[in-house]
């Protein structure tokens, strides 16, 4: 993982490569390590298309770009002896391997949609293994359909070489509704108590022995804690049957300790799998619970159409090759990629005014981006009957600056879509009912709903969002106009 954020994917491809060839000898592998080979590969893969490496050369191409492809060297059919790379090919080629290896990047004659067709079975059987073995693993889940979308967007962009063919964005909107719902569901597991009394307590005895005893020693020393002693009564119910909630606390606090470290600890990553296969056996709570429903998963496979509506999907992720970027020349205009966060936004059509749905990526300052969530929340708190025009109209322009990248806000009069796309914004809060007139107070109940949507979409902690608000998706989709991939 260090070596493709350093941008060194050979030296990446070496160390994959050499991982495979182990995990071919292991008696038994844990799924999240399976898991996370298969993510490192994908990432491998993406990033050596993205330096214009990885497609493989046609049989009919010259020597020096036939004899540069490593799968002409893995044939080890050797060129003429007067042939300028003859000697690179003596000091590059090695023995071909005598068995069959994994197909790490597709060959020039498949045609895109049956390459794309063969990803995407693959990756949803990684996905999966995640779902059902893996630990239900967040970061991994979202990592991966990260991947899998810039597949299919890598594959979009081929195709539409064709002048006649229109962006297929079926295939585009099931990975923001898997963002949306992962982060959703995963928001209600850890603060939404449940409802009433909850579900039923879990069998301790279905439970990994380990867990079991720390789960009855964390009780125990409650008390020498400061907190609220269990009665004796209290521990020999806790030895055989646990609190759901009490439960969950537990495997929250597991995940996170191995998020902390990476799972660099097997142990602790191996017992955390564990204790997940053996709730999704005893305990019909938990796995209706789960971060991600299989159903989504299937809509990849089949996609639909795109609902219409005023509904803004974002997906924030961390940019690829960033210590590479920030070791490269920093431009005055815009800040070190090490310091910013990927956005991917999806708005979906609003009917005949707008019957095409909009993507946009763009590369936004982390700090700039949280001081605007932060003074927007603080203003949402403050009670009011009505908030002046001009004070909301000066924050958008601030949101929009760090939305589309810039040094600066967009000054008044620049962007003409911009411009009336706001006035729009406005005149949809005003109190006053005269299109006509320039507003001068905003409702306060109408601006609380459009704020809070937009403190959503503006949270990259959570990794993904969906808002739907109809006057809030029309000016993000003029202000995400120019950055449409």
């Amino acid at each position: 993982a260090l070596r493709l954020d350093l941008g060194l994917i050979d030296e990446a491809c070496q160390l994959l490569q050499d991982a495979e060839l182990c995990m071919t000898r292991c008696v038994h592998l844990v799924p999240w390590q399976h898991a996370q080979f298969c993510l490192l590969k994908l990432r491998w893969r993406k990033l050596k298309y993205r330096v214009g490496l990885a497609p493989s050369a046609p049989l009919d191409a010259p020597n020096a770009v036939l004899y540069r492809d490593p799968k002409t060297f893995a044939t080890c059919i050797c060129p003429a002896v007067d042939s300028p790379l003859y000697r690179t090919f003596l000091q590059r080629a090695k023995p071909p391997q005598i068995v069959a290896v994994s197909e790490w990047v597709p060959p020039y004659e498949r045609q895109p949609e049956e390459a794309l067709r063969l990803y995407m079975q693959e990756f949803l059987q990684v996905a999966r293994l995640v779902l059902k073995e893996g630990g239900n693993d967040l970061r991994q889940l979202l990592q991966l359909l990260d991947e899998a979308l810039e597949e299919n967007l890598r594959t979009e962009a081929m195709l539409l070489s064709d002048p006649e063919r229109a962006p297929l964005f079926q295939r585009i909107f099931p990975f923001f509704a898997c963002f949306a719902a992962a982060a959703r569901n995963r928001k209600a597991l850890l603060f939404e108590p449940p409802q009433g009394a909850g579900p039923p307590p879990v069998e301790v005895e279905k439970l990994p022995l380990k867990v079991a005893l720390n789960l009855q020693r964390q009780l125990q020393r409650q008390a020498a804690e400061g907190a609220l002693a269990y009665s004796g009564t209290a521990l020999e119910t806790a030895k055989k049957q646990m609190m759901y909630r009490s439960m969950m606390r537990h495997t929250i606090s597991l995940r996170r300790e191995c998020d902390l470290f990476s799972s660099l600890f097997l142990e602790t990553r191996l017992l955390s799998d564990q204790l997940h296969i053996a709730l999704t056996q005893c305990c019909e709570a938990y796995v209706k619970a789960r971060i991600l429903d299989e159903n989504l998963l299937k809509s990849l496979e089949t996609p639909e159409e795109v609902p219409e509506g005023g509904h803004v999907f974002v997906r924030w992720s961390l940019p690829d090759l960033r210590a590479t970027a920030e070791a490269s020349e920093v431009s005055e205009s815009k800040p070190p990629t090490a310091v910013c966060t990927s956005l991917l936004v999806f708005l979906c059509p609003l009917g005949e005014e707008e019957p095409r749905p909009l993507l946009a990526r763009s590369l936004v300052h982390l700090a700039a981006l949280q001081k605007r969530a932060d003074i927007l929340s603080t203003d949402l708190c403050r009670p009011a009957t009505a908030v002046s025009a001009s004070y909301m109209e000066q924050e958008l322009r601030e949101v929009v600056r760090v939305l589309r990248g810039l040094p600066g806000p967009p000054e008044k009069g620049e962007d003409e879509r911009l411009e009336a796309a706001l006035e729009q914004f406005l005149l949809d809060l005003a109190e006053s009912e005269a299109s006509e007139e320039e507003p001068k107070l905003l409702k306060s109940e109408l601006l609380q709903a459009a704020v809070a949507a937009l403190i959503a979409l503006l949270d990259p902690n959570v990794g993904a969002a969906k808002v739907s608000h109809v006057s809030l998706a029309k000016f993000l989709r003029t202000t995400f106009a120019p950055l449409d991939v």
